[in-house]
């Protein structure tokens, strides 16, 4: 039905803006504070995880352990809604994004944005460089799917 598929189209659309918009702040606090700022996905017990996430939040990491603790200030949340998101940044198994001071990235990769029912359509992604760069995937060839460095954005089928 193509009433389902521009609905569960236009949720992961304002998904990567949300998601794109979160790492805009995390990044221009961390130049408007001169102090390392910190954006993840986390789970219901405010755990920094790659996937299975129910919102991105922004904070202040005061102790560095690249967890969300008790008394850390959260700046934002954007919830996850009607889409999967999983992250996937350099290094081991990293399940957060920092932002220094000078507005450059301690990580580079991006955060991958599905649709939850797979069949409805292909996924986007949000992306981000150690340059502190931060894009959108798009279709660039024209083919109906987005991509990034010429290969398609593929979500995970269950």
């Amino acid at each position: 039905d193509l009433t389902t598929a521009a609905v569960a189209d236009q949720k992961i659309i304002s998904q990567i803006y949300d998601i794109r918009n979160a790492l805009k702040l995390a990044q221009n606090l961390a130049i408007t504070r001169g102090e390392t700022v910190t954006a993840c996905l986390i789970d219901i017990n405010s755990h920094c995880v790659s996937e299975n996430g129910d919102a991105i939040a922004v904070f202040i990491d005061a102790n560095d352990n690249h967890q969300l603790d008790n008394g850390e200030i959260v700046v934002s949340e954007v919830f996850i809604t009607g889409t999967t998101v999983v992250l996937s940044a350099s290094g081991r198994n990293k399940s957060y994004v920092r932002f220094k001071p000078v507005g450059s990235a301690m990580e580079s990769g991006n955060f991958l944005v599905c649709n939850d029912n797979p069949v409805l359509g292909a996924g986007r992604k949000v992306v981000f460089y150690y340059s502190g760069r931060i894009y959108l995937s798009s279709d660039t060839n024209g083919d109906g799917f987005h991509d990034v460095s010429g290969n398609k954005v593929q979500c995970p089928v269950n």
